[in-house]
């Protein structure tokens, strides 16, 4: 067991680095684009069977097929090392094929094709200004996009082969890539022609009519009068019209999606908290509530209930301004009021402290003293003639 085991430890180390020539690379892609083999790479046709095969054992039969001497060595690291080359043509076709989905390129533009230069319509749309088939470019290919395509070619001599096989795979180039939603809106690229561009001859699909309108999941689709069809004139395929390169560098940021009405709902649906009461608060009115049933019940207590009442206002009012002269000191701490600003406040803040005079009421005028009267003995008083007489 353990010579067999070291046995095929030493058939793995000493397998070769494999030479990619030239012809090698075409003879990999040759096996790709068969059929029992694409189909498990990039995926079935429509209609078409799938295979009970995984990658990996195409893999393996590939490289049986193109380096059988590496793979009566090693299988599994055979098939690694086709499936290395298989991603690394994937990954060089992709940085061509970025330069046909820009807009406003030519040969030696040094644009590298991230999308930053195509167009995109007021609803987030991009529709790129050509799209070259799977087949390659046609009769009807737009004449930047044959002299790119001339120019990658003399590059990269095996791009047609593998646009042939990549360009129409969903796994591999998605029909449309949509971003999330944001501060623009959502954006929508069609990486393959969208389905307006499409001739309806070519797709051998007839034309739909639009679905039926619907209100609040009723159906009212009967209730509106549908015209005739075979007298209307007939349609034209709806192209997107794609602004020039010097609209789209002078074009400015979009608006925000957000309409005025909702933006005016969602303030309608904020709801204004109260102010918590503190318990000191809570106290004093439930004292007042107190004081004032007592003084009901018992006048002679109404004086005595006033001069409470002014005491509690009193103090919550002395405790209140205590406490925003904290609240500004810490405000100047945190950096919020500079020094000048923070004297400022708290002058302000004494001054609204600070009561007004009240008015005293005017004192009574002292009064004159009593006169000196003359008492006799008995304690009667003394009549004024009594007391001439006697001196």
């Amino acid at each position: 067991m353990s010579q067999a085991t070291s046995g095929r430890q030493r058939k793995k180390s000493t397998l070769p680095e494999i030479s990619w020539t030239v012809q090698l690379t075409w003879s990999l892609i040759e096996e790709m684009t068969k059929r029992e083999n694409a189909k498990v790479l990039f995926g079935k046709e429509d209609g078409e069977n799938s295979s009970g095969d995984t990658k990996a054992a195409v893999h393996k039969r590939i490289a049986k097929a193109i380096i059988p001497e590496l793979w009566n060595i090693n299988p599994s690291t055979a098939g690694d090392r086709v499936k290395g080359k298989i991603e690394s043509l994937r990954k060089k076709y992709s940085q061509f094929a970025k330069r046909l989905k820009t807009t406003g390129e030519g040969i030696g533009n040094g644009d590298d094709g991230d999308g930053d230069g195509d167009g995109a319509n007021a609803a987030g749309t991009v529709v790129f200004d050509f799209y070259v088939p799977p087949s390659g470019p046609n009769e009807e290919t737009d004449t930047r996009a044959v002299n790119i395509w001339q120019d990658i070619e003399q590059q990269f001599p095996f791009f047609p082969s593998l646009h042939r096989l990549y360009a129409s795979r969903p796994n591999i180039n998605p029909p449309a890539v949509t971003t999330g939603v944001g501060p623009y809106g959502r954006r929508v690229t069609y990486m393959q022609p969208p389905d307006d561009q499409i001739d309806p001859a070519l797709s051998d699909i007839p034309p739909t009519q639009p679905p039926a309108s619907r209100a609040f999941g009723t159906d009212i689709a009967n209730d509106i009068l549908t015209p005739d069809v075979s007298q209307a004139p007939p349609s034209t395929p709806f192209r997107t019209p794609t602004p020039a390169a010097s609209q789209s560098s002078a074009r400015g940021p979009r608006a925000p999606v957000f309409s005025t009405a909702a933006i005016e709902n969602a303030k309608k649906a904020i709801s204004i908290v109260p102010k918590k009461r503190s318990f000191e608060e809570s106290i004093i009115e439930i004292a007042g509530h107190v004081l004032f049933l007592s003084a009901l019940l018992f006048p002679p207590l109404t004086k005595l209930y006033r001069n409470n009442i002014k005491a509690m206002d009193a103090r919550a009012r002395e405790d209140r301004d205590v406490r925003k002269q904290e609240l500004l000191l810490q405000e100047f701490k945190a950096g919020i009021w500079s020094r000048g600003e923070y004297r400022r406040e708290l002058k302000k803040l004494k001054r609204e402290v600070t009561p007004e005079p009240v008015p005293s009421e005017p004192s009574a005028s002292p009064r004159e003293p009593s006169p000196e009267w003359q008492v006799n003995e008995n304690g009667s008083l003394i009549d004024e003639d009594e007391i001439r007489d006697d001196n």
